[in-house]
């Protein structure tokens, strides 16, 4: 698991170097909302592991499915330059998967004492999962522009440093569905990752105060899920749609 005060001493550095950039840069600065939609899943790694281990991650593979997900949040924009920006913020990001389908699921009371089996119609007998694991992202973030017209093309790149909020799991079976949320898992489980992304976007500048902005992004969480023998990262590519207000 990673160490938070590890984490976010090299942060507060990086934050402390930056200050002084930023109050000696160039006065522009903006604010921008977000909304982003993201295809979401995991890659599953194995090492030297036992062979059930590796047939088990292959019936995973085959099984369990990406899932579309959201993300939302507040941005604050700093021009370092004439070209380049620095980005930072808070969103509220989910990220996750839909699980394996069992069907012809059997219950211990549909079989009569002599091991008779007669199906419960109020029981379920089909079942899957989805799982959201929900994290608050403080993007560190550059951003360059490649021109300075009224369509500005964009690159950044950046880590996304995220803290576990909660997991949200959805049950849809042959009779109901329900959701639960799970704020406590494992002692394995890594509740402060590490997320890389990049960007590839435009901005549209409507006044010298607006801009709105689009921009295909692709995240990969560089710290696993949990610590074990299986190694399962979290990743998504999405769209996300932004309005700017900027500050001269």
């Amino acid at each position: 698991m990673i160490d938070l005060p590890r984490v976010v001493r090299p942060l507060t550095v990086c934050l402390l170097f930056l200050l002084p950039q930023l109050s000696i840069g160039q006065a522009s600065s903006s604010v921008d909302l977000v909304l982003g939609l993201d295809y979401t899943y995991r890659s599953l790694r194995v090492g030297d592991v036992p062979d059930i281990l590796k047939d088990f991650t292959v019936v995973r593979n085959r099984e369990e499915a990406p899932q579309l997900q959201w993300r939302a949040g507040v941005n604050y924009n700093r021009r370092l330059g004439s070209r380049f920006h620095l980005r930072t913020g808070i969103r509220l990001a989910n990220v996750g998967y839909r699980g394996q389908k069992f069907t012809d699921l059997r219950w211990g009371s549909e079989f009569s004492g002599n091991g008779q089996y007669v199906p419960d119609p109020s029981l379920p007998h089909e079942s899957r999962s989805s799982y959201s694991y929900w994290f608050i992202e403080v993007p560190l973030v550059g951003r360059y522009a490649f021109s300075g017209r009224r369509f500005s093309p964009f690159v950044e790149l950046g880590l996304a440093p995220s803290v576990y909020l909660t997991t949200r799991t959805r049950t849809v079976t042959d009779l109901d569905k329900f959701t639960e949320y799970q704020r406590d898992p494992s002692s394995e489980f890594n509740k402060v990752h590490i997320v890389g992304l990049i960007t590839f976007g435009t901005n549209y500048t409507l006044t010298d105060r607006l801009q709105l902005y689009a921009q295909p992004t692709a995240r990969y969480h560089l710290t696993s899920l949990y610590d074990a023998p299986i190694q399962e990262q979290l990743f998504s590519v999405g769209l996300e749609l932004g309005v700017r207000r900027l500050f001269r």
